[in-house]
């Protein structure tokens, strides 16, 4: 209905905003386990948005419960706010929208595929498929059964289909062309040159299926084609039962088969929408209902599942309203069918146009392709990745694509935030200091963007951390940065009723200022130190945090990337990147619930025991290192088996209570950093800085430094290369746990140590790890 309204009128609306309510983020996080057309309302309007700029298109999502008033105040702010976002969603007081993020696949097989595996491919014998069931016979050497709307010849039924008469139309159509029409003459039969045309195309599809069989063979797999519309569900019915008699299962259902025929929607009829609607949707429900119906005699239970969507469903695409409709529903489906069947992987691929094959090598495509700096993906790097998502990825929706060009350049905005305001908010706040004071930009690429100007001369942070004379950011406080960026971001400007961004009906001042719902970090992941920050000559310096926050669950995830400003000699300005990490965030009334036990940390509930004979002394550490008072916290390290217990002390200056008091307990974090180091000098002889955290757990549970002695507790491992990592945990006497760190690598100086100078630290190498 909302094709067909927009396709009747002869000037573009001056808006079009959509209600959904699927639970406020369009299907994901939260994911709905019920089918909805949800996903093809958003497809249609991220490409009408993209066809007719000068409309104003939103599609957003209310959680079920939401009351209509609230959803009428919301839609009517969204009229006057955010023009370049289509996809909002209102979880709560929260305002979300969706953004494609970079992420590594994992390195962990999580499915195998064998010999045995039974593949069912929609898509017929042409396009993409065929690569991607070659690529797939030569790791698994499984059974393929391809389908689509050709016909086959008998012979073309199974795996040898032995007739070369038939690849004679792929290489010489032409010859073809001139014997059909030489035999209709002879025949004195009426020369019809559509019906010619149609005998031609019908051998080509003939053709390819023979070819595509053979590679398959060639490949090392079983391969067998049967003619299927997927849009007739008594066809996939019948199919399905065929493939049941013979192999009695089908592991592996990969949904490919899809038209495209890119045109405005202001000149595409309804009946073209709705065939190239229907193959993807229909054809897909078709073959997971008729999977369903015989999964109680199948001889192995369904184990995945992918369909194959499009860029377009992702970002919309003028021209492909209908398109991006069908493959952002296939999308939304995916989610919901991961909750309804959790032990089956189901998987979206969200594929860029590929070069050499498929819909987007025809006439013009390709150029229009480059004009917009979008890459398309060839063969060879493309056809692996079905069987790596398979093997190795996560479920969801994943997009595999180079450069995206416009595609994401138009998904630019600020979100609506005036950055003066939200620099006041920041000055206001109740915060006794933080790393930051302005907050400098926010879009979608990188979130919001607060900076603030650090000087040695000023900070005894720094004055207490140079090294060669040459003051340099400590690790802890970068981490301090990530959290109190975060925290900020989140619950003190996002969460804001009283910024410029469309309004919360029900947020009241009071409910604003109840503490108990604001966001607090419990937990700071992959944290990486990738080039330290020097300020030579004690020079100030610029220094950026970029928070890029994100739904994680029931909780959020805020990516933060801690950048420099750099003014050359030569007078120019350079940004570097410096760490990175990402804090994870819970609600105050959460908090508690992420407290640890005694014994997820130390065996027996035993808690460590210092025995009051320091090993390694402060004197002997502070003479090697280079760190002043403020960051001297150990006042020895004794062993414990393989691992190192450092006893702690604290000094009682105002730089010392205020990083206590600070949000990451830097100066905790600090003593595991120095008791790992004393560990490495003690075996190695050598200095090294932080690299890298695979977690760290922060356990804020009011009670602070509790006077009890506070011990930090250092547990060196090996990894299959022979690689040393350290976790550790900082604890008191009465077993009280302030943090947890796991997976603490360094990397060493390159300035060697003097052996005497390690001599003091050998006494810590009686125990040798395994």
């Amino acid at each position: 209905q909302l094709f067909k309204l927009v396709n009747a009128q002869d000037e573009p609306l001056s808006f079009i905003i959509s209600a959904t309510q699927t639970g406020g983020l369009h299907g994901y996080g939260h994911a709905s386990d019920r089918l909805t057309l949800t996903g093809a309302l958003s497809g249609f309007s991220k490409s009408l948005a993209r066809e007719q700029t000068q409309t104003l298109v939103k599609v957003v999502d209310f959680e079920r419960n939401t009351q209509p008033e609230t959803v009428a105040a919301r839609l009517l702010a969204e009229l006057e706010s955010d023009p370049d976002l289509v996809e909002i969603g209102w979880l709560g007081d929260e305002r979300y929208t969706i953004q494609a993020l970079s992420a590594e696949r994992g390195s962990e097989q999580n499915l195998s595929l064998d010999n045995e595996t039974v593949f069912l491919i929609s898509g017929g014998a042409g396009g993409i498929t065929v690569p991607v069931a070659a690529d797939l016979a030569r790791r698994t050497g499984g059974k393929f059964i391809l389908f689509g709307r050709t016909e086959p010849t008998s012979e073309l039924r199974t795996s040898s289909p032995g007739n070369p008469a038939l690849k004679r139309v792929l290489t010489d159509r032409s010859g073809m062309k001139k014997a059909m029409i030489t035999a209709a003459r002879n025949g004195q039969e009426k020369l019809n040159p559509a019906h010619i045309e149609r005998q031609l195309t019908l051998l080509e599809n003939q053709a390819r299926i023979q070819l595509a069989l053979e590679e398959i063979v060639q490949s090392g797999g079983e391969a067998t084609y049967y003619a299927c519309d997927v849009t007739d569900p008594s066809q996939v019915n019948a199919l399905v039962d065929q493939v049941m008699a013979k192999y009695g299962r089908v592991d592996v259902l990969i949904h490919a088969a899809g038209i495209e025929k890119s045109r405005l929607i202001k000149n595409k009829s309804a009946e073209e929408f709705r065939q190239v609607f229907e193959v993807k949707v229909l054809g897909f429900l078709h073959l997971m209902q008729s999977l369903n119906r015989v999964q109680s005699q199948a001889q192995h239970s369904l184990q995945a599942v992918q369909v194959f969507s499009s860029v377009a469903g992702r970002f919309g695409n003028p021209g492909q309203s209908d398109y991006a409709a069908a493959n952002d529903t296939l999308c939304r489906w995916i989610m919901a069918l991961q909750k309804q069947m959790p032990a089956v992987k189901f998987q979206a691929l969200d594929w860029s146009a590929w070069d050499e094959v498929g819909m987007a090598t025809r006439g013009f495509v390709p150029a229009v392709m480059e004009r917009a700096g979008i890459d398309m993906l060839p063969v060879s790097a493309a056809a692996p990745r079905v069987a790596e998502e398979l093997c190795y990825g996560m479920p969801g929706e994943v997009i595999l694509a180079g450069r995206l060009g416009i595609l994401e350049e138009h998904l630019s905005t600020t979100g609506e935030i005036n950055l003066a305001q939200a620099s006041k908010i920041l000055q206001n706040s109740n915060k006794e200091w933080r790393l930051f004071d302005k907050v400098v930009a926010s879009n979608l690429a990188d979130g919001v963007t607060l900076a603030g100007t650090l000087d040695p001369t000023r900070e005894t942070f720094l004055q207490d951390h140079a090294l060669r004379g040459i003051p340099v950011m400590p690790g802890v406080m970068g981490i301090e940065g990530f959290v109190s960026a975060a925290e900020f971001v989140v619950s003190e400007l996002l969460s804001n009723p009283y910024m410029s961004v469309p309004s919360r009906p029900e947020h009241t001042k009071d409910n604003y200022s109840d503490t108990s719902s604001l966001y607090r970090a419990f937990q700071v992941t992959d944290v990486q130190f990738d080039q330290p920050l020097k300020f030579y000559r004690s020079e100030p310096r610029q220094v950026l945090w970029k928070v890029q926050v994100t739904r994680n669950g029931d909780n959020l995830a805020a990516h933060v990337q801690m950048q420099s400003v750099l003014e050359t000699r030569l007078g120019e300005t350079k940004l570097l990147d410096h760490f990175s990490g990402t804090v994870h965030l819970a609600q105050g009334t959460e908090i508690n619930q992420l407290l640890p036990k005694l014994e997820e940390c130390f065996a027996n509930d035993q808690v460590p025991h210092l025995n009051g004979n320091d090993q390694v002394s402060a004197n002997d550490i502070y003479q090697l290192y280079f760190h002043g008072p403020a960051f001297q916290v150990l006042q020895g390290v004794q062993q414990q088996g393989p691992d190192l217990l450092g006893r702690c002390q604290f000094g009682h200056q105002a730089e010392v209570n205020r990083l206590l008091s600070a949000t990451s307990q830097p100066l905790l974090v600090e003593s595991c950093f120095q008791t790992a180091g004393v560990w490495e000098i003690g075996h190695a002889c050598r200095f090294s800085l932080p690299q890298s955290i695979g977690k760290l757990k922060l356990f804020t549970n009011g009670k602070g430094i509790n006077g009890h002695q506070i011990m930090t507790c250092v547990k060196p491992r090996l990894d299959g290369n022979g690689k040393v990592s350290f976790d550790a945990y900082v604890v008191d006497d009465q077993g009280q746990v302030y943090l947890e760190m796991q997976d603490y690598q360094t990397a060493p100086l390159l300035a060697e140590l003097e052996e005497t100078a390690c001599q003091p630290f050998r006494v810590i190498t009686e125990e040798k790890l395994g």
